[in-house]
C-alpha cells in the first residue's frame, strides 16, 4: 500500500473498516425489527445451524447501532420533557442513565464491532473470538 507503512491493504485498519458499512440512521430500522437483522431473519432456526463468525460481527455491529440510536432517542424525550427529566423520582431519568450506561458497553461499541466486522470479510484472524 504506497505511502504508507503497510506492505498489504488488509493490515490498514482504513481498508478493514471499508468493507463494513457505516452506522447510519438509514441501517437502523433494520436493525431494531422485531426479527432482527435480515442475516437472522432468513435463515434456518438456531438449531440448524452455527453463525458464521462474519454473521455475528454484522450482527454485533447492528446491535450497536441500534443501542446508540435507542440512547438518542431517548435523550430526544429528555430534551422535550424539560429538567424534571432529571429528578429521581422520574421513570425518565432510571431509563436515560440505564440505556446510556448500557448503550456504552464495549460489545456495542460501533467502531470495534466495524472493525471486527471489516476483519471478517476480509478474512483476517486477528479478532477476539469470544466478543463476536
Amino acid at each position: 500500500m504506497s505511502l504508507t507503512v503497510y506492505e498489504r491493504l488488509a493490515d490498514s485498519p482504513s481498508v478493514q473498516l471499508a468493507p463494513s458499512p457505516t452506522p447510519l440512521p438509514s441501517s437502523t430500522p433494520r436493525a431494531c425489527t422485531p426479527t432482527g437483522p435480515r442475516t437472522t431473519s432468513t435463515m434456518p432456526p438456531p438449531e440448524a445451524r452455527q453463525l458464521t463468525v462474519a454473521e455475528r460481527a454484522r450482527v454485533r455491529t447492528d446491535t450497536a447501532v441500534a443501542a446508540i440510536r435507542s440512547r438518542e432517542a431517548v435523550d430526544r424525550l429528555v430534551s422535550v420533557s424539560g429538567a424534571s427529566a432529571f429528578a429521581l423520582a422520574s421513570p425518565l431519568q432510571r431509563i436515560r442513565r440505564g440505556l446510556g450506561t448500557a448503550s456504552r458497553h464495549g460489545v456495542v461499541n460501533p467502531g470495534l464491532g466495524r472493525e471486527i466486522y471489516g476483519h471478517s470479510l476480509l478474512g483476517i484472524d486477528a479478532q477476539p473470538r469470544f466478543i463476536v
